[in-house]
């Protein structure tokens, strides 16, 4: 990895931190309410949706590394095969 975006990630990580909140005090936990099984419900149902989301993405990503890396591979065979011609023909001047 190039070091100036490794430390351009790392500047702009430490300029986007936000300061964390107080954690907030609530005297009254319903113990066995309906409305608490619903909200347990909808956060599950949120981290599934994010979890789903997060999977997608890396998928993606590594679909599009996969096509950076065989593009990569071509550019390094058609450059191994143009040496060799370079090769064969600087040969073939030298041994006239």
């Amino acid at each position: 990895m190039n070091w100036v975006r490794l430390a351009a990630e790392i500047v702009r990580g430490a300029i986007s931190t936000r300061p964390s909140r107080p954690p907030t005090t609530q005297d009254y936990i319903p113990r066995e309410s309906p409305d608490l099984i619903d909200l347990i419900q909808q956060y599950r149902s949120q981290v599934d949706r994010g979890l789903a989301v997060l999977s997608h993405e890396i998928q993606d990503h590594n679909e599009r590394q996969q096509r950076a890396l065989r593009i990569q591979r071509r550019w390094n065979y058609g450059l191994l095969v143009g040496l060799l011609v370079l090769v064969v023909l600087v040969l073939a001047l030298l041994m006239k």
